[in-house]
């Protein structure tokens, strides 16, 4: 079973909750690192992060393995963006000392 990393269908008001009424969240919190199984709520109803009673899916159904794959790609692609932007600084700079005449 794969878990979705799209929230909006998570959400569900528990009237349990003390943070149920006009202050519970609307929307959910970014995701948090993987929590303990001593931190995942017994309540199954309410499944808003901020909440208390939260259920914390999204890291019980990933493998490790997985989690550090996409890690490795999420650095690899900023490691790609920082290299276009120091090459376009570069490419940038030419341009002005060549229109200054160095």
């Amino acid at each position: 079973m794969h878990i979705k990393e799209d929230f909006t269908s998570l959400l569900v008001k528990n009237p349990s909750c003390s943070l149920a009424g006009p202050n519970h969240p609307a929307l959910p919190a970014p995701p948090r690192p993987p929590l303990l199984e001593a931190d995942i709520c017994l309540s199954l109803s309410c499944k808003i992060e901020s909440c208390y009673n939260y259920v914390a899916l999204l890291h019980t159904e990933k493998g490790e393995e997985e989690e550090e794959e996409e890690e490795e790609e999420e650095e690899e692609e900023e490691e790609e963006e920082e290299e276009a932007r120091g090459k376009k600084t570069e490419e940038r700079r030419k341009e002005q000392e060549k229109g200054r005449g160095y």
